[in-house]
Parts: C-alpha cells; sequence; structure tokens
C-alpha cells in the first residue's frame, strides 16, 4: 500500500494546531504565505501588507507570489519560538515527519578519496563535452535523521567546493539548510534570474520525501521574483521518504542507501533531462466540522484549512457549479462554522477506500508506536503495511453505497464541462462483479505503493498510452481486498473508469483518503472536487542511472521542448 511520506508527529494533549488560513484579515507578521491558484471564480484584490516591527523566527517562513486575481493562503505560527520543537513541545521539531524530514535509515559514511577522484575525472569530461556549467541548489535538512542530515549537508558542500573552479568544475552551487527558520524563502528569493549566477542555468536538488517536493515546488511558485520564470527551476529528488513514488518515477529510486551516494547523485543532477509533470489541485469539503485535534487542522502536505470568509464562497461556490450539493446559505459572505472547506495540490495520484484506510492506520503506527518506528527507520516498513493491511482492511462501507455523486470532465475539457460519469459506477463490472467497489484512485504517475505496482501497465490496450503531463489523470477502481491482492500479484488489474482533466464526487459515510501517501480520515461525508492546477518542469535522471528497471524508464516523460 502507498506510504505517507510526511505527517505530523503524535499529538499528545496540547493547544489545537492553528490552520491553514486564508486572506490577510487577522494575520500575523510571523505568518507565511502559500498561494490559492487554479481558481476559475474572480476573487477581491489583495491588501497590501503593512510594514511591522520584524517578527521572531518561525519554523516555515517563506514569502510567496501569489499573481494577478489569486488570494493568500497563511501559515499561521504554530508555536512559540525558541527552541524547535513539535506540536506537543516535547520533542525535536526536526526529527518529526514533517518537511525535510529523513525517514529512512542511511548509512552515515561520507565520500571516500576514491569517489572524490571520481567526480573529478568525472567533471574534466563533462566540460570537454559541455562549456555551460550549471548552478545546483541543494535544499537539505541538517537536523533531521540523526547526525544523517549534517553529514549529508556537509557532503554537499564539499561536492559544490571542489567543483568551484571555473576551467575544471562541472558546476557551480550552494547548499539551503531547511532547518533554519528563514528557508527556504531566503535561497529562493536569491534565484531571480537577475540576481544570481549570470545566466547560468539553475537546477534544483531537492533532499526528502513527497511532502518535502511539494513544499519546495509551492515555495518556488510563490516567489515574487521568479514567478514568470518557473520552468528555469527544474527539481530533482533524493529520496529521503518513505514511498518516495515520484522519486522512482523519475529514476532517482526509492532511496538513498549511504551518505557517500549523494557525489553520484550529484553527476546525474547535472546530466538530467528537464521533463513536465502535471500538478492537481483538490478542494474537499466536509459535511460537519472536524474536531480541533483532527489532522487536517495541523501542518503537513494533506489539505490545509481555508478560514478567509471570501475565498470559502469562492472555493464553496465551485464545489457548487460542480455538484449542485451545497446549500444556497452557503454560498454568501455568511459562511457558517460548519462550512469548512480544505485545500490542497498533489503530483502522484490521490485515493481513497481501502488503501488509504490501511496508510491511514499505519501513519499512526509510525508516529505514535515504538515498534512502527523501528521498521520504518530498519527498513521494514512493508512489513508493518502487511500487518496493518491484516488488521483493518475488513469492513467499513462500499464506496458504491457511499458515493452519491461522481462526475467527470471530457478530455480537453475542465471543470465547468463535469457530467456523471457514463455508465455510472453502480452499474460497471468491477474485477467481477456489478457495483462493489471498495477502493478508487485517481493517479499521474506509473509509480504507485512505493514502487510496488505499475497502475499504468495495467489501463486497457485501447486506450490512450497515459503520461504525467497530458493533463488528464487516471481514474481506477478496485472492488476488494482480494482484486487488491490480485493486483499486486500481477494477476488482475484494476478497473479504468475515465481519464480526465478533473472529478467531482459526494460521499455519504465517513471514510479515509490519501494524497501522495500522506492519509486522513474523516468521520462524515463530504465534497471534493479535483482539478488540474499547473505544469511542473521538473529533472528525469540520466538513462545511465542505475535506478531504472521494469516498468519505470525514461520514455514515460516528456522531456521539455519535446511535447506541447
Amino acid at each position: 500500500m502507498p506510504s505517507a511520506s510526511t505527517s505530523s508527529p503524535k499529538q499528545s494533549p496540547r493547544e489545537p494546531a492553528l490552520p491553514l488560513v486564508l486572506g490577510t484579515d487577522g494575520v500575523r507578521d510571523s505568518d507565511a504565505r502559500i498561494p490559492l491558484v487554479g481558481s476559475r471564480w474572480s476573487t477581491a484584490s489583495r491588501k497590501n501588507r503593512s510594514q511591522e516591527p520584524p517578527s521572531p523566527p518561525r519554523m516555515y517562513s517563506q514569502t510567496w507570489h501569489l499573481g494577478m486575481l489569486r488570494r493568500e493562503l497563511i501559515i499561521p505560527q504554530h508555536m512559540d519560538w525558541g527552541e524547535a520543537k513539535s506540536f506537543d513541545g516535547s520533542v525535536d521539531w526536526h526529527e518529526s515527519r514533517v518537511f525535510g524530514g529523513i525517514e529512512r535509515m542511511v548509512k552515515p559514511e561520507p565520500p571516500s578519496q576514491e569517489h572524490w577522484d571520481q567526480l573529478q575525472s568525472w567533471s574534466t569530461d563533462y566540460r570537454y563535452r559541455n562549456p555551460t556549467r550549471p548552478h545546483v541548489v541543494a535544499f537539505v535538512n541538517s537536523k533531521s535523521g540523526g547526525q544523517v542530515g549534517g553529514l549529508l549537508m556537509e557532503a554537499l558542500q564539499e561536492c559544490i567546493k571542489r567543483q568551484q573552479h571555473e576551467d575544471t568544475g562541472a558546476f557551480s552551487g550552494q547548499v539551503c539548510d531547511l532547518s533554519s527558520p528563514d528557508e527556504p524563502a531566503a535561497t529562493i528569493n536569491g534565484l531571480a534570474p537577475k540576481d544570481c549566477h549570470y545566466g547560468r542555468p539553475t537546477r534544483l536538488l531537492v533532499c526528502g520525501g513527497d511532502g518535502t517536493v511539494t513544499w519546495i515546488l509551492t515555495a518556488l511558485e510563490q516567489c515574487k521574483k521568479i514567478h514568470n520564470h518557473l520552468n528555469q527551476y527544474p527539481v530533482a529528488i533524493v529520496p529521503l521518504g518513505t514511498g518516495n513514488d515520484l522519486a522512482r518515477s523519475l529514476g532517482w529510486g526509492g532511496y538513498l542507501t549511504a551518505v557517500r551516494d549523494i557525489v553520484q547523485v550529484l553527476k546525474w543532477v547535472v546530466e538530467a533531462k528537464p521533463v513536465y509533470m502535471d500538478q492537481w489541485r483538490v478542494v474537499l469539503r466536509p459535511h460537519a466540522a472536524l474536531s480541533p485535534m483532527h489532522k487536517l487542522r495541523s501542518c503537513g502536505s494533506h489539505p490545509q484549512a481555508v478560514t478567509d470568509a471570501t475565498t470559502k464562497v469562492q472555493l464553496l461556490g465551485e464545489l457548487q457549479v460542480a455538484l449542485g450539493s451545497i446549500p444556497e446559505r452557503s454560498i454568501s459572505e455568511n459562511v457558517g462554522q460548519s462550512d469548512e472547506v480544505f485545500l490542497g495540490f498533489w503530483q502522484n495520484y490521490l485515493s481513497m477506500g481501502l488503501d488509504a484506510k490501511v496508510t491511514n492506520y499505519v501513519d499512526q503506527a509510525r508516529s505514535e508506536d515504538p515498534c512502527g518506528q523501528a521498521c520504518f527507520r530498519r527498513g521494514c516498513g512493508k512489513f508493518c503495511y502487511g500487518w496493518q493491511a491484516v488488521r483493518h482492511v475488513w469492513g467499513g462501507h462500499c464506496l458504491t453505497d457511499s458515493l452519491t455523486q461522481f462526475m467527470v470532465a471530457p478530455r480537453g475539457g475542465n471543470a465547468d464541462d463535469l457530467t456523471d460519469l457514463d455508465p455510472p459506477l453502480q452499474s460497471r463490472r468491477i474485477n467481477g462483479r456489478v457495483g462493489r467497489v471498495r477502493q478508487i484512485m485517481l493517479v499521474n504517475i506509473n509509480s504507485y505503493a512505493a514502487g510496488l505496482l505499475n497502475l499504468h501497465a495495467r489501463l486497457p490496450r485501447d486506450q490512450e498510452a497515459p503520461s504525467p503531463s497530458d493533463g488528464v489523470m487516471e481514474v481506477l477502481a478496485l472492488r476488494n481486498v482480494a482484486a487488491s491482492l490480485g493486483v499486486f500479484s500481477r494477476v488482475s488489474k484494476p478497473a479504468t473508469l475515465a481519464s480526465t482533466p478533473a472529478v467531482a464526487f459526494s460521499l455519504k459515510h465517513p471514510g479515509f483518503m490519501q494524497m501522495d501517501g500522506e492519509p486522513w480520515d474523516l468521520p462524515a461525508g463530504c465534497d471534493v472536487l479535483v482539478e488540474h492546477h499547473r505544469r511542473l518542469t521538473m529533472l528525469c535522471a540520466p538513462p545511465e542511472a542505475s535506478h531504472w528497471g521494469g516498468h519505470i524508464t525514461p520514455s514515460f516523460w516528456t522531456t521539455v521542448g519535446e511535447g506541447a
């Protein structure tokens, strides 16, 4: 089952974590900004933030550009600023599973002299073939993973130092320490074309899991200085999370074995090709107010709460247009407390049902249970998934009983073109039985469940080959546990429901969902709208990289300049 790349630590009795809020009303000077983008509804113009005295250092301080007619999302200050601590005030924040965390056991073995000699030999050959030196910016949390984060940062700095010479060095570079309170904003603001590197191409290297990748991608999008040049900052990944499905699909592998391997990774980053990838937006409205301690109210890569009344109206209006299921009273300036809405972004997949349920319990075990934590630290996460699957896959509502609406848009359309799925889900044959579905997946890439499953390869032969940059997601379904086991065993395949640029659905029963491996449970039904957000530029590992194999191939990706 897919693994969660990031999550908040165990939330012992504490003050409720403040939600992500939108707009400028009531914003403190220590808050950071994230955008609400991809909206089709016009919004009020933004207010200028007043000049206030400097605020205390904040854990994640980003200053992000919003673009024309776009509103702001604000990450609030979660705690008093002193030592970096978790929400319960007892655990080192940098050791928690938030952004920049190291979730796997990486051998703390630094590069040897042989590695440095190989780097110099490669550098000489590269400069002979390529006169241009790219500028590599690495993002790493030096205080995560025990000593590994610090060792990894030192190895990156040493690599860059050895490549400084203009005539013999293959690249220049810098390292951003994500444990610093002003990062990644300070580093990203310095990436503007007019400010750095004398016109050299810039390449970014994100060390972390899928949640860290989303964080950096969002920070890039919101930087005022570079928002018109986002395609000039392609992103590579050092896989330090748990599932690392995006890193696997791009050829960077599922995990970093030892600190010394970062030397080879840097060589691949310089040789890598920029490729396109779609990013998706999800708007979620629970049918009942969530508790103050609910996971969606904590910091993480899952959807975040929207509190600005005007933006609530905007998003609830989009849901009403899509589903027609929201009372008229909600589409007003007087939005009630029960009319909460949450907003998130994903690149890999979004699912509901069996796999999300198992992933949710795995996430709890990893965050709260010493045995679960030990399993993941020692690379035995699959055992934890298997155990939680045996315990929790049984029971629960069938999705076909819970789904009151399920709508998709045609290729080339958008959320304005949503129509009921035809034929409807209740009359479709799913893994040998009509109208029985316990798992639905919206998939964008060819790696799922920590690389165990290639869903795209199981699509019907007459269907157009999927692409991570074609503006559509694949909607797939599984009937039950047996069907899920059959897919993992390569003896059956999921049912294909649609290839679509937008999906909207309504659930009447409680359930589980996950987004890029980040799970959550919903104690009541919900309305959901998923649509295309924007096109990203990533870095695909070169063909000679050692992590390609099986269904993970470079041909899955469209190189920048080759596709529209």
